[in-house]
């Protein structure tokens, strides 16, 4: 009889913490930051006597404050950045413009720039990349 009870009584106790942990699971939202569309530029196959190449990453602030890039460091003095150092307000777009120097002679070309910005900890890796032929 006193283990029926004893069952009685800790049957319901433990049936409530198994829902209590199932209904006190965090819900997951995404962070909301400087969004880019696109990371990567592929300029392909190009000749070392082409001259500097020049590309634009566009980007969004996806928050409810101003954002603003503080710093764009690139991989090596080969490329040169341009990008507005005015705060960027929620739900507008600004862009960032990497010209490579291309005077480095034929190579295969993986280049890295790292943007730093106001809300985030972790910077955006943006690349480059592409194939320079020697000049015929």
């Amino acid at each position: 009889m006193r283990a029926m009870l004893a069952t009685a009584a800790i049957l319901p106790a433990y049936s409530m913490n198994i829902t209590a942990q199932e209904t006190a699971a965090p819900q997951r939202q995404k962070y909301k930051e400087l969004t880019f569309p696109k990371t990567v530029h592929d300029f392909g196959t190009f000749s070392e006597a082409s001259g500097p190449k020049t590309c634009t990453f566009i980007y969004k602030n996806e928050t409810d404050i101003p954002i603003f890039i503080h710093t764009v460091a690139t991989s090596c003095g080969c490329m040169t950045t341009e990008w507005s150092k005015k705060p960027l307000k929620p739900g507008e777009t600004g862009e960032i413009k990497v010209t490579f120097a291309n005077d480095s002679g034929a190579m295969i070309m993986d280049k890295s720039i790292t943007v730093y910005m106001s809300s985030r900890v972790k910077p955006t890796i943006l690349r480059l990349k592409g194939i320079i032929v020697k000049a015929e």
